[in-house]
């Protein structure tokens, strides 16, 4: 497809969200903006238009961080932006345990009760290549990294129903996991550089891959994106071992929410690839569900064997 808006959200209030705002003011120090006449939660909507493709970029502020406050922003989110190609929520990712000094993104859902927000596994899988390759370039050591789906605003007092109800593909864009990485000027300058690069990283024509089972930061997905063979597919939904509830995943029930989260994918997919560590009634959930798609199903260690990946696309592809 040919991309002709998108649009990055920022929370303005560095008490509610340490990055977003920096990330804002890098955007506007990277771009000469025109400010528009339409408000997004009170401010006006900056917009740059790139010369050699067209692709128009919207830069909005907030005053809360979305996902947390997802009642009052929705209504302006499709009045303002529902008919972008996507939409990304900059913010910021910390945890106990979480890895320092990275460049992350996830899609939009909730894994547990089988609601998946719209993804567009082309421009998902663009940024993360774009992370890398920002970073390289300009020096900066973080690293990059795909999340598990997941949605905030279940934290916040938001409904699971509520993610169908803007359709456009969101996607969460942060650094974590640390407050020294969040006001790091080289990672706001690499994060920024990267969303307004990631057209030179689109593949279009690369095969979608559903991603089952692995841990939050599984790397075995979004790692053989980030080589040689980065362009051999694309990403998007990872739903993984600690959300895929046994009572939900197995059986009937769990091929719905695995073709659920399929049909949630702009495109459709080509394949699902399933983590080594996923358990035997989950696997077989995902190798019924893959077999109803008419898609090929294996082990994520394909994913890092260019050859067999392939071959193994080849022979599923349709005549």
């Amino acid at each position: 497809m040919t991309y002709q808006h998108v649009a990055y959200i920022c929370c303005r209030n560095l008490h509610c969200d340490p990055v977003a705002k920096h990330i804002l003011d890098r955007f506007l120090a990277l771009r000469a903006t025109k400010l528009s006449s339409d408000l997004f939660d009170g401010h006006p909507i900056h917009r740059w238009q790139c010369p050699d493709t067209g692709l128009q970029f919207s830069f909005a502020a907030s005053e809360d961080v979305v996902s947390h406050d997802y009642s009052w922003y929705l209504p302006q989110l499709n009045h303002c932006f529902g008919t972008c190609d996507f939409v990304g929520l900059v913010n910021w990712h910390e945890g106990a345990n979480a890895p320092d000094r990275i460049l992350c993104l996830h899609t939009t859902g909730d894994v547990s009760s089988g609601h998946f927000g719209s993804a567009d596994p082309v421009a998902f899988s663009a940024i993360l290549r774009s992370f890398s390759a920002v970073t390289q370039r300009i020096g900066c050591k973080y690293a990059s990294l795909s999340e598990a789906t997941h949605w905030s605003g279940m934290g916040f007092g938001g409904q699971a129903n509520q993610i169908a109800q803007f359709p456009v593909p969101v996607v969460d864009l942060e650094i974590g996991s640390s407050p020294a990485s969040w006001s790091d000027p080289e990672a706001h300058t690499a994060l920024a550089s990267a969303l307004l690069e990631f057209p030179m990283h689109l593949a279009p024509e690369a095969p979608t891959i559903l991603c089952i089972g692995g841990v939050h930061f599984e790397q075995a997905f979004c790692s053989p994106l980030q080589n040689a063979n980065e362009k051999a597919y694309n990403l998007a939904h990872i739903l993984p071992n600690h959300w895929l509830l046994m009572d939900r995943y197995s059986g009937a029930g769990g091929i719905s929410y695995i073709l659920a989260a399929a049909a949630s994918i702009r495109g459709g997919i080509r394949a699902i690839t399933f983590h080594d560590n996923l358990k035997s009634p989950l696997k077989e959930s995902v190798r019924a569900a893959a077999a109803s798609l008419g898609v090929p199903c294996f082990n994520h260690k394909v994913l890092r064997d260019p050859i067999r990946f392939a071959n193994t696309m080849l022979a599923s592809k349709p005549l």
